[in-house]
Parts: C-alpha cells; sequence; structure tokens
C-alpha cells in the first residue's frame, strides 16, 4: 500500500496527537533524562546515544524541551 509522506504525517498526528518530529524529539528527551539520571556519561555520549549528532542541538533541545541544561538536570536528579 503507498501512501504519500503527507498522508502518513496527517495520519500520524490525528492517531497520536502530535507531529512526527515532536513525537520523535519527545521519545528522545524521554531517553536522555533517563541516561542523564542513570549513568556518568559525558554529555556527547548522552547526546550521541539518543540521535544528536552535534552537542550543540542536543543542548538546545534539551533546554528548550526540558527547561533547563542537562548537566543542571542531571545534577537534580542524582
Amino acid at each position: 500500500l503507498r501512501v504519500s509522506r503527507r498522508t502518513l504525517e496527517r495520519k500520524f498526528l490525528r492517531a497520536m496527537g502530535s507531529s512526527v518530529h515532536d513525537f520523535l524529539t519527545e521519545v528522545r528527551l524521554r531517553r536522555a533524562q533517563q541516561l542523564l539520571r542513570r549513568s556518568r556519561s559525558p554529555l556527547g555520549d548522552v547526546a550521541r546515544q539518543c540521535g544528536y549528532l552535534a552537542l550543540s542541538t542536543f543542548k538546545r533541545m534539551f533546554r528548550a524541551r526540558g527547561g533547563c541544561h542537562p548537566a543542571e538536570y542531571r545534577e537534580r536528579h542524582r
């Protein structure tokens, strides 16, 4: 069955209540929070494990969605 990208995105939005991008970003953020709480891995390693190639992008997204810098989050949740 062939479905256009736009149709798939609309169906996903209706079913999940968020865009594919927002959903994946949320999944990545939750994974990052887990790793920051449970490991002492450097932020660059955490970023890569969550699918971010650039540490700066990871930090920016984490702060925008999580409300604080990843290092602050780790310190608060130790």
